[in-house]
């Protein structure tokens, strides 16, 4: 059995039952099969950041279905959305490409801009608020000396 039947599989388990404990289903579905159960929290990490389901417990055992696993689990589950995303992985599979690095260097660039102009706004902020308080200060003098005569 492939990996994306497995996946299909346990993503229409956890649809049919909302929420399900990830190692008990695949001892249950899979008995014998110590493969699929090695590969469990795989399986389930893979669905996670997929984005398909999400862990419901802070010990990362229940799954839970989002709703953007039960559309793709309307449409046709795990292997139409693979070919829903087809772009995207071939998209990703260009990652190595020169051009990835000139993007690379260009959002670091960027940054850097953001940087330095985040921090010429906080020195600017600075002089100003300073400006405001000597403003204040002679306002006050002012009316000190208007009143004291």
């Amino acid at each position: 059995m492939n990996r994306e039947q497995v996946l299909h599989q346990l993503l229409q388990g956890v649809y049919d039952n909302t929420t399900i404990p990830l190692y008990d289903y695949v001892a249950g579905n899979w008995p014998g099969n110590e493969e699929v159960f090695a590969a469990a929290k795989s399986l389930g990490d893979q669905l996670v950041e997929e984005k398909l389901v999400h862990y419901s417990d802070p010990h990362r055992t229940m799954l839970s279905i989002t709703n953007f696993g039960r559309f793709w689990i309307v449409k046709g589950g795990y292997q139409e959305f693979l070919r829903g995303n087809e772009h995207k992985i071939k998209e990703h599979h260009h990652e190595h490409l020169p051009e990835q690095s000139q993007e690379h260097d260009l959002k670091e660039e960027l940054r850097l801009a953001r940087l330095r102009f985040t921090r010429y706004r906080i020195v600017t902020y600075w002089w100003s608020f300073g400006i405001s308080l000597l403003s204040f200060a002679l306002s006050l003098l002012s009316i000190y000396l208007v009143l004291s005569r």
